[in-house]
């Protein structure tokens, strides 16, 4: 097929035209709702519990959670993943999404 036009004249890298920056409403709704997330917690006593809770919510609503299935625990405990390499999370002020904590993760409850 014959070009039209030198081949000098050919800009392979156009400018870039800034669009005028409108946020679609959908992809605004969809930013504000936060995605669910399904957690498993294995138990020391060899329980499964399974609760869903929401990406922003801190790690400490497993404990809430826990508290409400009247599970007695000793002080010193915390979760932990069976992944290699193993992941602890200590710090229950951290959110699911600042963890790292996808859905239908399963978390086990240890002893310090």
């Amino acid at each position: 097929m014959p070009r039209i036009g030198k081949s000098s004249e050919y800009d392979p890298h156009p400018p870039s035209v800034n669009p005028p920056k409108t946020i679609n409403p959908r992809l605004k709704l969809k930013q504000s709702q936060s995605q669910k997330i399904e957690i498993a917690i294995k138990l020391n006593d060899g329980r499964r519990l399974q609760t869903q809770v929401n990406e922003h919510d801190q790690i400490s609503k497993l404990i809430q959670f826990l508290q409400r299935e009247n599970f007695q625990w000793e002080n010193h405990f915390y979760f932990s993943t069976n992944e290699f390499p193993k992941r602890e999370f200590k710090q229950f002020h951290l959110t699911f999404n600042q963890a790292k904590i996808l859905t239908r993760t399963l978390l086990f409850l240890d002893r310090e």
